[in-house]
């Protein structure tokens, strides 16, 4: 597991790292970069990048959005692990569509 502490620094360690990485779990408010801007950075480094996003805060606007760029869950929080856990293992088997979990 890698873990940023900020919007930018997470894009730069995808950025090196991104044939390591399977998965990213984005909160919507980061500092230095927010969510749906870092989410739009990584898809621009890796097209296919399976991508979760989770916030207490998100305006309803920028779900359907992200959603048609390719993010692969939402889950609100604050949430229990077994909903992060199923997430996790949507957006990981991202070719059942009906897998993927929007949870709010």
């Amino acid at each position: 597991m890698l873990l940023a502490e900020n919007g930018r620094v997470g894009l730069e360690i995808f950025s090196a790292k991104s044939k390591e990485i399977d998965l990213v779990l984005l909160d919507m408010i980061m500092p230095e970069m927010n969510g749906r801007d870092c989410f739009n950075e990584i898809r621009k480094t890796n097209p296919t990048a399976r991508v979760v996003l989770s916030s207490g805060f998100t305006r309803g606007d920028d779900l359907p959005d992200m959603r048609a760029e390719g993010l692969l869950g939402f889950i609100r929080k604050p949430y229990r692990g077994v909903l992060l856990s199923r997430a996790i293992a949507a957006a990981l088997n991202e070719g059942k569509k009906e897998s993927i979990l929007w949870a709010s």
